[in-house]
């Protein structure tokens, strides 16, 4: 799938290859359309597509390079801390790093229950409700993954929740000890988007955040033609439309306990 995806950027990046090879892609997503339906990521073939044909605009400088670098950055201040990872995996750089120097407790739906370091316990569950009691936590990263909670067509969710962000964050709220801090990332936006993610806006950032002390939000854009991300100003990112541009912007947050 990797080396798929790199022949999907490479024609994608190259104006004059994409012109004369567009079918390629076209084929190549189709192809990876159905292996992602044959994976059983989503509940049908149309969903899969929708996906696929998003991929191959993804920008060659994907959002995990801004989004890693940005969390990692302020989680510096946690060393030694008990944290929870949500939609954590074994391989991924976050979780890898994070497990150095902490305990961290990895949250999915879909975990594998591979568990090779001592720092890392994996649980399988939805971070809608969890089993953890009040005040556990000193920490709960989120990145990339509060746009999917409750979102029906992919990671096995089957029933619509259009409000399982709110529910998500109100459960983050309970499990942080007081004074406890949040930090995560989603897209940002307007065009179509689901059933892969929501698109988050000013107001429902502002709503879904309401409980916590907003320590710092910073967005993030995507610009084609010179093929890097830059720090915009909120209303900057707002303008970025999925229908239309590569890829969504990015606001990444940070958020306390009061």
């Amino acid at each position: 799938m990797e080396n798929i995806l790199k022949y999907i950027l490479f024609i994608f990046n190259k104006p004059k290859l994409k012109k004369y090879f567009g079918w390629v892609i076209k084929l190549i997503v189709l192809n990876y359309a159905l292996v992602l339906l044959i994976k059983k990521e989503y509940d049908n073939f149309q969903n899969a597509y929708f996906h696929a044909k998003k991929q191959s605009q993804h920008p060659q400088v994907g959002e995990r390079t801004i989004e890693y670098l940005w969390v990692l950055k302020r989680i510096g201040d946690y060393k030694g801390k008990r944290i929870l990872d949500v939609g954590s995996k074994i391989g991924l750089p976050i979780t890898d790093i994070m497990i150095e120097e902490n305990q961290v407790v990895g949250l999915d739906p879909n975990i594998g229950f591979d568990n090779k370091h001592e720092n890392l316990s994996l649980v399988m569950g939805d971070i809608r409700k969890t089993q953890f009691g009040d005040n556990s936590f000193d920490c709960v990263v989120i990145v990339s993954t509060l746009e999917h909670v409750g979102i029906a067509g992919r990671y096995g969710i089957t029933e619509m929740d259009d409000c399982g962000d709110f529910k998500a964050m109100k459960e983050i709220y309970r499990i942080l000890k007081n004074g406890g801090v949040v930090i995560g990332t989603v897209p940002f936006g307007t065009g179509k988007s689901l059933p892969l993610n929501r698109l988050y806006n000013t107001q429902r950032l502002r709503e879904v955040f309401s409980d916590f002390n907003v320590l710092e939000i910073t967005f993030f854009r995507f610009y084609e033609k010179y093929n890097l991300w830059r720090e915009v100003e909120e209303a900057v990112a707002f303008e970025n439309n999925w229908d239309q541009d590569p890829w969504y912007s990015l606001a990444c947050f940070y958020l306390k306990k009061n």
